[in-house]
């Protein structure tokens, strides 16, 4: 005779659904929304009541998951337990406005301190969640490389802005590509000689497919040195920071055999502004690049002491006048040019110098209808020095480190979907945001996704 098993029925856990409240210091309770209660680590709406802790003062209700697939059980002797605060759509939301508030820190289109009043936080914590950023970021992809994938610039800005800390000048040495108007190199240094610069040169070099053939900078005189230096065919374009600004100059510089040929060109900053007739002056310097043939030792043969040596191959006498970066308006000659910008068209004298054409050939895209003052990089400095708070250690590579993040995070924003970083935030700081409809969105797609992924457990 056979007899049917008997055992403990089938039990069902049905959604349950929980008002979100936030208590104020005067006593008062407002409810926010009633929710779906999920669990934090599955996301599963299978869940039960699992008695109360004392919080506070006091009693708050605790769940547990009941899915008996939770990843949690693999790693644990009993299920998740968890208050509604913690819950699987709160944390969910709270991610979710995590991820917001750390892609507004590090785009740095508003200061800290205001992100910090949007969210209803401090401003240390706002410091906190830079700094665990920057680290992701570092263990990601390291701070070496500034961009993901090689840039098409083939012309960047130079620049060297300063900061003090404890009344010590830093210098932050940057160079930022005119197509992508991304940064391709950066360097902090107590000096801004001609050994640092070339470093930040070479490093946004190394970021671009093509080679740099054109360099914008002010009239500092170690980007100016590095120019010459580089041994290779490349055109300066110098606008001072200094009076008189309607000027500025164009260097073409080209190399022959032994010799260094330097091509200046003066113009108005105004040149490729408007459409019309343009007046420049060019002028030609040669440097000779072979080492000197050393003179004898000695006196000369024939020459005794106390006469008098005559002077052989006397050097003519310089004219004289202004010496400086324009002093191609005064002893350079006169050229002329039609300008029209819209058509971005440019025609020269049919007797032009070569290296005067290849000149303006090689600056003419990057004025159309802008001033040469116009400088790339002075965007990029002013953000830098109002939105990224050098806190940390007050040294050279440790303000370039943090410098490196944020650069990083600028040029490739698609790293800040994968540089995700946690945090427990309060659920106090929803209240703040509560009229957002965002968020109120989530906590629909939360509870649509409970209720669709809801199984029926049986406990025997």
């Amino acid at each position: 005779m056979c007899y049917p098993m008997v055992g403990r029925p089938k039990k069902e856990y049905p959604p349950l659904f929980e008002p979100l409240c936030i208590n104020f210091e005067d006593g008062r309770e407002e409810i926010l929304e009633i929710i779906l209660v999920l669990c934090p680590e599955c996301r599963s709406a299978v869940v039960g009541v699992y008695g109360t802790h004392k919080r506070k003062g006091r009693r708050v209700q605790y769940y547990q998951c009941k899915n008996p697939a939770c990843l949690f059980n693999k790693t644990h002797n009993t299920a998740r337990q968890f208050a509604l605060t913690t819950s699987g759509g709160v944390r969910e939301v709270l991610d979710g406005m995590l991820g917001k508030m750390t892609k507004e820190i590090m785009k740095g289109k508003i200061s800290q301190s205001a992100i910090a009043e949007k969210y209803g936080v401090s401003d240390t914590l706002i410091c906190y969640l830079r700094s665990k950023i920057e680290k992701t970021i570092s263990n990601l992809q390291g701070l070496k490389n500034l961009v993901v994938e090689l840039t098409n610039d083939t012309a960047v800005a130079e620049d060297e802005p300063f900061i003090r800390i404890n009344s010590v000048p830093f210098y932050i040495i940057m160079s930022t590509g005119y197509t992508s108007h991304k940064i391709l190199g950066i360097k902090v240094s107590k000096t801004r000689n001609e050994k640092d610069i070339r470093e930040v040169f070479e490093e946004a070099n190394r970021n671009t497919k093509l080679p740099i053939n054109v360099v914008t900078a002010d009239a500092w005189g170690a980007t100016q040195t590095m120019s010459k230096n580089l041994m290779r065919k490349i055109t300066l374009v110098i606008h001072k920071h200094k009076k008189p600004y309607d000027k500025a100059g164009i260097w073409h510089i080209d190399y022959e055999k032994t010799k260094r040929i330097i091509t200046k060109i003066g113009l108005k900053t105004n040149f490729f502004k408007k459409r019309g007739k343009r007046e420049y002056f060019y002028l030609v310097n040669e440097d000779n690049l072979s080492l000197p043939v050393p003179k004898k030792r000695g006196r000369p043969k024939g020459v005794k002491n106390g006469q008098r040596k005559q002077r052989k191959n006397l050097k003519p006498k310089m004219k004289r006048g202004r010496k400086g970066l324009f002093t191609v308006f005064d002893r350079g000659k006169r050229g002329y040019a039609k300008i029209d910008p819209s058509r971005k068209t440019l025609i020269l004298a049919k007797n032009v110098l070569p290296a005067v054409a290849a000149a303006f050939r090689e600056t003419q895209d990057l004025y159309w209808h802008k001033s040469i003052s116009d400088n790339l990089a002075e965007n990029i400095n002013s953000v830098i020095e109002s939105r990224v708070h050098l806190t940390g250690p007050k040294t050279a590579e440790g303000l370039e480190q943090r410098l490196r993040a944020f650069i990083i995070a600028k040029n490739n924003p698609e790293i800040l979907e994968i540089a995700f970083v946690s945090h427990k935030f309060s659920p106090k700081i929803l209240f703040n945001e509560w009229n957002n409809s965002g968020i109120k969105r989530l906590f629909q797609l939360n509870e649509n996704w409970g209720k669709k992924n809801q199984t029926e457990v049986s406990v025997n």
